[in-house]
């Protein structure tokens, strides 16, 4: 709401000034009718910010919302940008010619005067909503707090159910069944299912019995087509326009070959589930398992009856009470058995009714609230708790979202938008926040710092839960779970904020909203969407990822500012939609249509987002760096190299933070473009590109946080890294061999130098052929690396390269994930006290190096472990180490 408050002190600004210039429109009237608006929502701010909203409030409200950004949204495109804070001259030199050519349009009235009618429309409304707010009243005064800095890494604890564990893992590895079977776990929403079957399936009986589980998230709206999909995505299966046939008969074969597989099915709603997904599944005696997870009994009862459906109890008040206080207070500082603030950790443990996701939404929600008698006890008189059941969920969940800020609220229902099961991208999300001006501007923190820090709180307060961090301890990928989702949609579409479109009944409710999330796979909308097509749509967020491809006509969406086409094959589709700010595709045929789709793009002079990564294109460099909006490129890289070259020195791309898949050719011979704004880079150099012309190039980027720099690696070992700007702040570095350069003439091996890298960085990524000695000893002076990876060429490596390494003791202190690939290795030592924080190892095509045998005495942090090999000697080494280290598991998640 404050973003659109500060858009209407803009359009006034402007107004104001038009309104100085313009005698000859006399456009006093509309001055006065904006100044009377803009008072009016001056004075409606406090109302609008404070928590708890009176619903008829709400009400009246929200149809006024999408009115106020289609005028502003229309009024700025049709207004000169960066007017205001300026000098009375400068202001002046900028808006006569602009006045003097809306003067010249004899044809049109001026612009202020179009906006004349739907501005005093809109002051009618904003004083009814006055009226209102006079006849209805509101509590002034509640005090707010800044919360506590909890830890972003740890994720909140859930406790109990061991018996059901021990229960579900004897069924998993029983011996004495070898037909394929189907272990069904049944249980309320928020009972704990999917986090029990995790911890199953990290059982180290199970990970030795059958490796790395399959698992799938089933959408509410599921779809076979869609299910095989993400087997196949996760069998690493080329899906390559496979119908559902032939793509279930591939997801077989892989399994057969798997031998003894273990897949989950998690949040199973439908009964003719397993009836459709078993025919794909085979049963070759082998002892593989299948687990269902599902609300409902009567979806387990149709799946095999090998186990009967196990019914997950309910915790009782001393489990959720000790999950309460891990959460709230991990280090037992406040709450001791004997404190006032215990007694009421235990009525909070109560109002959970034995729920897990209860008791963890609950115990963020207190982390917001200081550790203080009156507070908690004010917090507990003000939910209603004479519940059971889910509805103590709803609950807590309407009590942690009224306690949010304003600014965090419109953020958390836009979670909405996205499929239930589906794992958000966090820095799509907030990228998405930044274009749909839901984050507000703060003196010397980027809008993308500000939309991260939110989506930090919504994990601290547990209303996002975290699936992948990045290295640096960021958020990677998120995930909601499905019944604090279905509070999201019913609270977003309540507010008519985003409205959810998941079958083809729900379009006639949707076709007048301003955000539009299409749910839905083989349903076909596209006549109904192209018939009545709402061109006032602001954001249009379609996931369709089933068989039938949907066909839009874009030409019709004329305010569309967010599209987010995720589907495999658009076919032949109607481009329009100018105005665009964000556009994220995942579909094929651009690379078969590059000219008109590049027109398209060109013709986006608001872009700020332009997302292709999973979309197959080719160089588009002629077009998409015409805006001079852009904040984030994101092209597509299959692994071999980019098609698209980076932008020429004239581009206006200041504003530029992220540039990924580009390649450096021709497009710089005559300079380089301003980049200094660049944090994240993604780059292949073309062979012949002089070391002197690399270092320019550096020297240019000045706010550098993450690289990943390929090309000539005699060229670029070179390179002195501490001359560059970004020497000091840079946290994530990948470096090596061009892959479109493989195979002739092959890299050399690396030589390290003493502080070759810079010394901060958090990750290292290095693609090399080989090393011309042991690279450790170098790599150990990176004090604050916790992740490292080097890739080598395997067999093809340069003959002199080293085959020995040793991590030597003291070494690698913050490490914690190490992956080494390909590398040809005979020998590694590991000294004692070397890497103790090292939690995760990947050894892959490294034969034929033995596995150390102090491994599992000198990793005492070790918990997963991956080592395939085809020597059946080191085959059987590791199978010792996951029986000597029972909770050692491989890497699945």
């Amino acid at each position: 709401m404050a973003g659109i408050l500060q858009l209407f002190r803009d359009v006034w600004d402007v107004v104001d000034m038009l309104a100085q210039k313009l005698q000859p429109c006399d456009p006093q009237e509309i001055r006065e009718s904006i100044e009377s608006l803009n008072g009016k929502l001056r004075f409606l701010k406090p109302f609008l910010e404070e928590d708890k909203m009176q619903m008829q409030l709400e009400n009246d409200f929200k149809g006024l919302v999408p009115e106020i950004e289609t005028l502003v949204n229309n009024f700025h495109r049709e207004c000169p940008q960066n007017l205001p804070n300026q000098e009375p001259e400068e202001l002046y030199k900028k808006i006569y010619p602009f006045c003097k050519g809306l003067l010249a349009k004899i044809t049109q009235p001026p612009v202020e005067a179009r906006f004349e009618g739907e501005v005093r429309k809109l002051k009618r409304k904003v004083r009814d909503f006055e009226k209102n707010i006079i006849i209805y009243g509101r509590n002034f005064g509640e005090k707010t707090y800044k919360r506590r800095k909890l830890n972003p890494i740890d994720d909140p604890e859930i406790f109990g159910f061991d018996a059901d564990i021990e229960k579900i893992v004897g069924w998993l590895c029983d011996g004495q069944v070898v037909d394929r079977a189907v272990v069904s776990i049944v249980g309320i929403g928020g009972g704990g299912k999917s986090s029990i079957t995790k911890k199953v399936c990290n059982r180290n009986e199970v990970t030795t019995h059958f490796g790395q589980p399959i698992w799938i998230n089933i959408s509410p709206n599921y779809v076979l087509f869609d299910t095989l999909r993400d087997m196949a995505q996760n069998l690493d299966i080329e899906l390559s326009d496979m119908n559902e046939g032939n793509l279930g008969k591939a997801i077989s074969e892989e399994l057969e070959e798997k031998g003894s597989y273990l897949v989950v099915f998690d949040n199973v709603w439908l009964e003719e589930f397993w009836r459709e997904i078993s025919k794909f599944l085979p049963d070759k005696k082998n002892g593989s398992r299948v687990i269902i997870t599902t609300r409902l009994k009567n979806v387990a009862m149709m799946a095999d009856k090998t186990y009967p459906p196990y019914e997950l109890p309910l915790l009782n008040d001393d489990e959720i009470l000790e999950i309460f206080l891990k959460n709230v207070d991990p280090k037992k500082q406040h709450c001791p058995d004997t404190s006032p603030l215990h007694s009421i950790a235990k009525e909070f443990a109560t109002y959970c009714r034995g729920l897990p996701l209860a008791v963890v939404v609950l115990s963020g929600l207190v982390a917001t609230r200081p550790y203080n008698f009156h507070e908690w006890r004010k917090l507990s008189k003000t939910i209603s708790w004479n519940v059971d059941g889910r509805a103590c969920i709803d609950i807590i969940a309407k009590s942690s979202y009224e306690n949010l800020p304003q600014a965090e609220k419109l953020c958390f229902l836009y979670l909405a938008a996205f499929p239930g099961g589906d794992l958000i991208d966090a820095k799509s999300l907030c990228r998405l926040w930044v274009s749909e001006d839901l984050i507000q501007r703060e003196e010397r923190r980027t809008l993308e710092e500000i939309a991260e820090n939110i989506l930090d709180d919504l994990v601290q307060r547990n209303l996002v839960q975290v699936s992948t961090w990045f290295y640096d301890g960021s958020i990677k990928y998120i995930r909601v779970h499905d019944i604090l989702r279905e509070f999201v949609v019913h609270e977003a579409q309540k507010l008519d904020f985003i409205m959810v479109c998941s079958k083809p009944d729900d379009w006639e409710r949707c076709s007048k909203a301003k955000r539009v999330a299409i749910h839905y796979c083989s349903l076909d909308l596209d006549e109904q969407i192209s018939n009545r097509a709402n061109c006032n749509v602001h954001s249009l967020l379609i996931f369709n990822h089933g068989s039938k491809p949907l066909k839009l006509d874009y030409s019709k969406f004329r305010e569309l500012s967010v599209l987010i086409c995720k589907t495999w094959d658009t076919g032949t589709v109607k481009l329009g939609a100018p105005k665009l700010r964000y556009l994220q595709l995942e579909i094929s045929g651009i690379k078969e249509n590059e000219v008109e789709f590049g027109e398209w793009v060109r013709g986006m002079k608001n872009l700020e987002t332009l997302d292709l990564q999973e979309s197959r294109h080719g160089d588009l460099s002629e077009w998409i760096w015409q805006a001079k909006t852009l904040r984030h490129v994101l092209l597509y890289w299959d692994g071999s190299s980019p098609t698209t070259h980076g932008p020429p020195a004239s581009a206006g791309v200041k504003n530029l933070q992220t540039m990924t898949g580009v390649r450096w050719g021709r497009s710089w011979d005559s300079g380089f473009p301003d980049l200094s704004n660049v944090r994240e880079l993604d780059i292949a150099i073309d062979r012949g590109i002089p070391k002197g012309e690399i270092e320019r190039f550096l020297h240019g980027l000045q706010n550098l946080d993450n690289l990943s720099i390929r090309g000539d690696v005699a060229v670029l070992q070179e390179i002195d890294w501490k001359d560059f700007p970004f020497y000091g702040s840079l946290k994530s570095l990948r470096y090596g061999y061009e892959i479109g350069d493989l195979f002739w003439p092959l890299p050399p091996a690396l030589q390290l130098r003493d502080d070759m890298f810079p010394p901060n960085l958090t990750e290292l990524y290095l693609e090399v052929g080989g090393f011309g000695s042991d690279p450790m000893p170098e790599l150990e002076k990176l004090k604050l690396l916790k992740t490292l990876t080097i890739s080598g060429l395997g067999r093809l490596e340069n003959e002199n390269a080293v085959r020995r390494i040793r991590c030597s003791s003291g070494g690698f202190k913050q490490l914690e994930k190490l992956n080494l690939y390909y590398l040809p290795l005979e020998e590694w030592e590991i000294e004692p006290d070397a890497m103790p924080m090292l939690k995760k190892l990947e050894v892959y095509c490294c034969d034929p190096l033995k596995v150390p045998p102090e491994l599992t005495d000198r990793l005492p942090s070790l918990q997963t472990l991956r080592w395939p090999t085809h020597i059946q000697a080191y085959k059987d080494a590791i199978h010792n180490i996951y029986e000597q280290k029972p909770n050692l598991r491989p890497s699945w998640d």
